[in-house]
């Protein structure tokens, strides 16, 4: 009895003792963990910058205060808003973060930590939500790193109604969110639910109904990312009363997937909506598709760094013409000189009257380096020489004459569009009028015919 005592007395001494000096040298290692995460953020994202930055660690947790503040072409379009002078100046926020320390962070988790986070917003700004929203906090943040890299974030928002106003009313219904990143952060996962919200007041309301959100990235040449993301809204309702306006979107998606194929990248945008009411304008199936493929991949990587890099060094919403100029002598015309291409297979809606298609795709083969090196006017229309495009245009009759006499030119369009006809450049398909253009060797061709025409025709 005697020695199982002892063994309990010394099992107890090695946890009393060697726990505090683990949770101390985890403490370290996680403090060179979150700066160095943050260091990255502010890589990827030079137009943010730390303001002000106060880390104190213990043994067992430890508290972060840090300010971030925006700086140049965002921080001047902001300054641009009607009303931004409530902010108090620069647009800062600052966070808050109450790190406990493992291997048993508050013993509620196996981890090198557990990190909750709040946030504020500029004083001026936090004074109106305030009086507003009051004091309760209605978004919680809390992220768990993991041994390895990386760290699984939630973020959780409970659901409210606020008389924000005599007239004024918002319905917030919440949402649920969780971001798992990867040891350098470009590898990300992100799932979003949102209910939805209400805006109501005598002017008008504004309604968002059941927003999904899911993205799977990972990094590729060192500047990019790529993956899959899909973006749904099952309605969108706005009124506005005073105007006599009213607009309704259901079912809206945008979708987007890019992928490497060796030293290239492949991506794919589509975004598409079920049904539009817009005032008089009722569609449905609109769409848009876009496809960017054998895009250079390290060209591109270098591009968007260099790029980001110029915008965040300005003082205007884009970089001056010649540090852009400079970006595209070097990065751009790497990507140019590697046949990429670019592709929309479909832009289109349907109304009562009938449905509106149209394609495109466009390459630019066998341009050679010299030919781009050189100004604008010498670029451009080498760019145009080596251009081949084709293009595709379908739409039924009765909503092209549905269009037309809404322009409030019927007669002058349908004139011009019946001597196009006459001469080839359409053609009647059933009930509906196609066309087919390609750009070539400086050519333009409309279903397979010059165009302008010859001066013989």
């Amino acid at each position: 009895m005697n020695r199982r005592i002892g063994i309990w007395i010394i099992v107890v001494l090695v946890v009393v003792v060697g726990y505090p000096a683990a949770a101390w040298l985890i403490g370290l290692g996680v403090e060179h963990r979150w700066e160095q995460r943050e260091q990255q953020i502010l890589e990827k994202y030079p137009y943010v910058a730390v303001v002000k930055r106060d880390y104190h660690r213990g043994v067992y947790s430890a508290t972060e205060e840090v300010t971030y503040g925006l700086r140049g072409p965002f921080l001047n379009s902001l300054r641009a808003i009607p009303g931004s002078a409530a902010w108090g100046g620069d647009l800062q926020l600052t966070l808050r973060h109450t790190i406990h320390h493992g291997p048993l962070p508050q013993l509620r988790a196996f981890a090198p930590a557990t990190v909750d986070t709040q946030w504020e917003l500029p004083p001026k700004l936090s004074q109106q939500l305030a009086a507003a929203f009051g004091s309760k906090t209605y978004l919680t943040v809390h992220t768990r790193m993991k041994w390895l890299g990386g760290s699984t974030t939630v973020l959780r928002s409970s659901a409210f109604q606020q008389q924000l106003s005599d007239d004024t009313t918002l319905a917030w219904r919440g949402f649920d969110g969780r971001v798992d990143l990867g040891r350098d952060i470009g590898a990300a996962s992100v799932r979003l639910t949102f209910p939805g919200v209400d805006l109501k007041s005598a002017k008008g309301t504004l309604g968002l109904q059941d927003l999904k959100l899911s993205m799977d990235l990972q990094p590729a040449f060192d500047e990019l990312t790529v993956g899959s993301m899909n973006m749904t809204v099952a309605r969108v309702d706005i009124d506005q009363t005073a105007k006599g306006f009213k607009a309704s979107a259901q079912s809206l998606s945008l979708d987007s997937k890019s992928s490497v194929n060796g030293e290239y990248v492949d991506m794919d945008v589509r975004f598409g909506v079920d049904a539009l009411q817009a005032g008089q304008f009722s569609a449905t199936r609109l769409g848009y598709e876009c496809r960017f493929d054998h895009i250079h991949g390290p060209s591109l990587a270098s591009f968007t760094k260099d790029m980001r890099t110029a915008q965040a060094a300005t003082s205007s919403t884009m970089p001056s013409p010649d540090k852009i100029q400079a970006v595209f002598k070097t990065d751009g015309i790497e990507i140019l000189l590697r046949d990429p291409v670019l592709e929309i297979p479909r832009v289109g809606f349907v109304m009562p009257e009938g449905e509106l298609l149209i394609s495109l795709k466009a390459t630019m083969p066998g341009i050679a380096r010299a030919e781009l090196d050189g100004p604008p006017n010498v670029i451009i229309p080498a760019i145009v020489k080596h251009l081949q495009a084709s293009a595709d245009v379908r739409i039924d009759k009765a909503l092209l004459d549905k269009l037309l006499n809404s322009s409030g030119k019927s007669d002058t369009l349908t004139t011009q569009l019946q001597a196009l006809q006459g001469q080839g450049y359409i053609k009647l398909d059933g009930q509906a009028l196609t066309t087919h253009l390609r750009y070539q060797g400086g050519q333009l061709r409309v279903n397979n015919q010059p165009f302008p025409s010859r001066p013989a025709q």
